[in-house]
């Protein structure tokens, strides 16, 4: 649905509706309070704990001292296709849960960033690492 709000003519555009064609939705929860810690760490963990169902990996994960970011990046694949890819991202005010469902190509998936509540992470697709796929 969000493609048909995206102009066909303008080359990112399309190109963002080409990534959006296979997918079937993205959900993005994002929580920012006006205090540190105004969060319980479990909530975040039980995230990560759903995540750890069999067909999840986890691609990336980030932890920042210094700003006390953190960033945990999954997968879902399924016949060497990704289905599913999940984000938490938390700081000590914020954290924010981005769910996408449906056929995604990794190549192109960086392009999202930014769009549809999906946060610009700076993440370098060069540098990810190939999920290997458990069996």
């Amino acid at each position: 649905m969000a493609g048909r709000f995206l102009n066909g003519d303008d080359a990112q555009d399309a190109a963002t509706k080409e990534i959006l064609k296979g997918l079937q939705g993205i959900y993005v929860r994002s929580y920012t309070f006006d205090k540190d810690s105004a969060y319980q760490q479990s909530d975040i963990d039980a995230v990560r704990n759903q995540l750890s169902a069999p067909g999840w990996n986890r691609l990336v994960q980030t932890r920042s001292r210094k700003s006390q970011a953190n960033v945990d990046i999954y997968i879902m694949v399924a016949n060497n296709q990704a289905i599913g890819l999940a984000l938490i991202a938390s700081e000590p005010r914020q954290f924010t849960i981005v769910n996408i469902v449906g056929a995604i190509d990794l190549d192109k998936l960086h392009k999202l960033e930014g769009q549809f509540g999906v946060p610009k992470l700076d993440v370098d697709v060069a540098k990810v690492p190939t999920p290997s796929i458990k069996k």
